[in-house]
């Protein structure tokens, strides 16, 4: 499961996926919070979630309307008339969604319910930094009271637990193993997914100006020693090729131009050397092309074997096509994270399909583990 933020790279890399891919993921998307917004700030974007229900046809996503992390940690929570507004926008434009539930949002709770649909139910959200604040007493008690509290069943649920950024030492493979068998000792869930990712927020920390470098995926690791520990299957979710955190709206001169390209145990960034704010418009394709062809050259570019993602770079690497912002390399860059964990995911034995909206269905969780 691709955890997505509603932004135009990742809605255009979505809308790229073969069709044999997307039947094999259930996207869960997260609205990119107001002041992370470059207009509107104070409003529901519905013009944003119009450009999401075409790219979704009829599939079946998650749809976050609080989850995407705040960088204003002063800013007050997203409330209930906001919420209302985003679910409100995605009824409008006929998106067959799976509304969220964020752990602790009492508040929430009677909106959440009210959009949560007979077929597709809904989701419990319980990020692991919550789950360690929250109070006394024992964790799966208070997330049955909150399941009750909602009044849908639980095998009308899927529970994210959202590790978040796992930052290189941090994957702790006991406080995760004790928070999941938390959370499935509180109810009888439908799905439990488990979520994470490595990328950090600035790739600059890792990866130097002009190479290119590899950052491990230690979330697929984890995952795998979590699994094992536990009774109950769990379902594979990370974010992409992005950290949890949305990042800034506003212009960051000092951006390098950068291709993010999943292989194996790391994500390569093929990272430029100057900033683009020092480059003149009509120089930014240059800069693409280098980075491009840096990455195509690397023995980890499997040419023509991926997708739309892999036939680009190719094309930009050798001058046929054109980029000249980083909008283009964010939906490259899904589009084959997407695809690459879809086949990684889908080795083992699949249950039925993702239902579509008007089917009677049991989840819309992803087939692919």
């Amino acid at each position: 499961m691709p955890i997505l933020l509603a932004k135009q790279g990742e809605r255009i890399g979505l809308g790229r996926l073969d069709p044999t891919v997307r039947d094999l993921i259930t996207p869960y998307l997260r609205i990119v919070p107001p002041e992370l917004r470059r207009k509107d700030a104070d409003a529901a974007p519905p013009e944003e979630i119009v450009r999401l229900a075409r790219v979704l046809g009829d599939q079946a996503a998650y749809l976050d309307a609080v989850g995407a992390p705040r960088r204003d940690r002063r800013a007050s929570p997203l409330g209930a008339a906001y919420v209302r507004d985003i679910y409100e926008a995605a009824e409008a434009a006929d998106m067959a969604y799976v509304p969220v539930y964020p752990f602790g949002r009492s508040d929430l709770a009677s909106t959440i319910v009210g959009f949560a649909s007979e077929a597709l139910g809904a989701a419990f959200l319980l990020r692991a930094e919550d789950a360690v604040t929250w109070g006394g007493g024992r964790l799966r008690d208070r997330i049955r009271d909150e399941v009750r509290s909602l009044g849908i069943e639980p095998s009308r649920l899927d529970v994210i637990v959202d590790l978040g950024y796992l930052a290189d030492g941090a994957d702790d493979p006991a406080s995760t193993i004790w928070l999941v068998r938390e959370v499935t000792a509180a109810v009888p869930w439908r799905t439990l997914i488990l979520a994470g990712t490595s990328i950090p927020d600035s790739v600059a920390r890792e990866i130097p100006d002009d190479s290119l470098n590899g950052i491990e995926r230690r979330e697929h690791a984890l995952f795998a020693t979590v699994q094992a520990a536990v009774n109950e299957p769990l379902r594979f979710a990370d974010y992409g090729i992005q950290h949890p955190v949305p990042p800034t709206p506003n212009p960051v001169p000092q951006m390098r131009a950068s291709i993010r390209y999943t292989s194996g145990a790391f994500t390569y960034v093929s990272r430029g050397g100057r900033p683009l704010g020092e480059i003149a418009s009509d120089d930014r394709p240059s800069e693409y092309r280098e980075v491009a062809a840096r990455l195509r050259d690397h023995p980890q570019f499997a040419v023509g074997a991926c997708c739309w993602a892999d036939q680009f770079i190719e094309e930009l690497a050798d001058g046929r096509r054109i980029a000249r912002a980083q909008h283009s390399m964010r939906a490259v860059a899904t589009c084959h994270h997407i695809t690459v964990v879809a086949a990684e995911r889908s080795a083992s034995p699949l249950p039925a399909r993702p239902a579509r909206r008007r089917e009677s269905v049991s989840s819309p969780v992803p087939t692919s583990r």
